[in-house]
């Protein structure tokens, strides 16, 4: 157990919490949207390994491998070497565990703050290649967890057998929980990052047969039909058929509301962090939504400037909503701008016509 917490570091990276996880004395792994900051912004990626017995904390920066920037998974280079620790091995399996088959991952959940945390799983389902998903295996979590919220843990280890065989990616939340309460959790097994190990000269063992796997998925084991009564929290973009992106949509609305009446009662930290929990969920997979992204993005500037007043903050976001669509429409914030410094009759011009809810506020506001 030490020997796997001796590996794993909290990771930070601008406002994101992630995990990483030693693969040699230099190179760490870990999920890129975990430092997707670092490679949208030049933020810098700092690495906390609080769990090295003889060692006080160990703090490094790192800095991403170039590979593909579209994978899920990213390589990180740290600055200055790690000696006294011998990190597990990775072992890909080209057959199935089968279902049930227990497995360990160990991680920073941002609810236990400095605090890494041991998850005992289950391998529970496969996921078709046809589904547009970083992560390949659902994991079942153990009812001995006590924790609701797994956010943080996302480029955790995944133990079996003493070896890694994956990458904790995101969690799947029930639909009409606000609290975002997890239901399973999802990795990218190794098998899937195999061509970027052997483009980097990384070593594993190659599983050709285990006598305790099998293969389930053709056994209609996974059952589509199971999913009606929740939805993954970072939502898969390219199904636009039926009613899932649209239902999703919704699902932000009514958040975004619950989020904005937290506001306006006056708990406005609890509403920042509330209004950063969806965006690190929605930016969590390279399946997110684009549009919705854009609007969260876009629900924060317009925050800077009422709450701080920070148009330098402000202005950011709206470049990272207008990156993702030029065409946004912007009134209400480039009014916000005005109205601070004293241009009304400005604001209402950029404000015209009027119509929707959120330009009539900020006209009321002029």
């Amino acid at each position: 157990m030490e020997n796997i917490k001796s590996t794993v570091a909290k990771l930070n990276c601008g406002n994101t919490q992630g995990t990483a996880f030693l693969i040699s004395k230099n190179f760490a792994l870990t999920m890129s949207h975990c430092v997707q900051e670092a490679i949208d912004d030049n933020e810098k990626i700092y690495l906390s390994f609080k769990n090295i017995s003889g060692e006080d904390e160990i703090e490094r920066t790192a800095t991403i491998l170039e590979y593909d920037n579209n994978f899920p998974v990213s390589i990180l280079e740290i600055d200055n070497k790690i000696d006294n620790i011998n990190p597990l091995e990775i072992k890909c399996f080209n057959n199935k565990l089968k279902r049930g088959t227990r497995v360990l991952a160990y991680g920073y959940p941002k609810v236990k703050g400095e605090e890494g945390s041991f998850v005992d799983l289950s391998i529970d389902d496969y996921l078709h290649e046809n589904v547009a998903n970083d992560a390949d295996i659902t994991l079942k979590i153990s009812a001995d967890n006590r924790m609701q919220n797994y956010s943080g843990m996302s480029g955790s280890p995944v133990i079996y057998q003493n070896n890694i065989i994956g990458i904790l990616t995101e969690q799947a939340n029930e639909l009409s929980d606000f609290e975002n309460r997890a239901i399973d959790l999802k990795m990218i097994s190794m098998k899937k990052v195999r061509k970027m190990l052997d483009t980097f000269n990384i070593d594993y063992i190659e599983e050709k047969d285990d006598n305790t796997v099998q293969s389930y998925l053709e056994d209609n084991v996974y059952n589509e039909g199971k999913r009606k009564f929740f939805k993954e929290y970072f939502i898969i973009e390219s199904v636009d058929s039926g009613g899932v992106l649209e239902d999703y949509e919704k699902l932000i609305d009514n958040d975004l509301n619950d989020i904005i009446l937290i506001k306006n009662k006056g708990n406005i930290k609890k509403a920042w962090e509330k209004l950063d929990e969806m965006i690190e969920g929605v930016r969590g997979s390279n399946s997110k939504s684009p549009k919705i992204l854009a609007r969260l993005y876009y629900q924060k500037a317009c925050w800077y400037i009422d709450d701080y007043e920070d148009c330098k903050n402000a202005q950011k976001y709206i470049r990272k909503v207008l990156k993702i669509n030029t065409d946004f429409d912007c009134r209400n914030y480039n009014a916000k701008k005005c109205i601070i410094k004293g241009k009304f009759s400005e604001a209402k011009e950029i404000l015209n016509p009027i119509d929707n809810v959120f330009v009539l506020n900020t006209y009321l506001q002029v």
